[in-house]
């Protein structure tokens, strides 16, 4: 908790606004429009994540995340500019960077995480409804990503 507080603030200190990310913006128009909001996780499961994680775990992440404050401004700047060109091999490179440091942490916030999603995404995608489904850069890019293995399971994923 004190690591993701710490890292939501270093962002607020470089001039990022939670209530302006994709998510808020597309939940704001999503309640706008009455369109139902449905989660691919809840609160209770995203924040037991860390619970289950060794004190080893927790105290390497927080110290992970109080190192990276240093260079922060300019790799969110670089992790903002891949977004925005759609740029998925370095947004990849960019964000497993930390990871790379914890392969146990990786698993457990991104890859362990996908694969749970995936039936859940892929019921989605065999309903009448269209569904926007918004999820973490993080969990788009990389042999381990949603795309990946959506494309593992034989769907054509494409780019817009």
């Amino acid at each position: 908790f004190v690591a993701l507080t710490l890292e939501q603030l270093e962002l607020a200190r470089l001039g990022f606004d939670p209530d302006s990310g994709v998510e808020a913006q597309f939940t704001r128009r999503a309640q706008a429009d009455h369109k139902p909001i449905i989660a691919l996780e809840t609160m209770d499961e995203q924040l037991g994540l860390f619970s289950h994680m060794s004190l080893d775990q927790q105290r390497r992440f927080l110290l992970y995340c109080l190192d990276d404050a240093d260079d922060s401004a300019e790799e969110m700047n670089e992790i903002v500019s891949a977004w925005h060109r759609g740029d998925t091999a370095k947004l990849e490179r960019l964000l497993g960077e930390g990871m790379e440091k914890f392969p146990d942490l990786y698993r457990t916030l991104t890859t362990d995480r996908n694969r749970k999603w995936l039936p859940r995404i892929e019921t989605m995608l065999h309903e009448k409804q269209d569904y926007l489904i918004i999820v973490g850069a993080l969990h788009l890019v990389g042999k381990d990503g949603v795309v990946a293995l959506l494309e593992r399971q034989g769907y054509k994923v494409q780019q817009q």
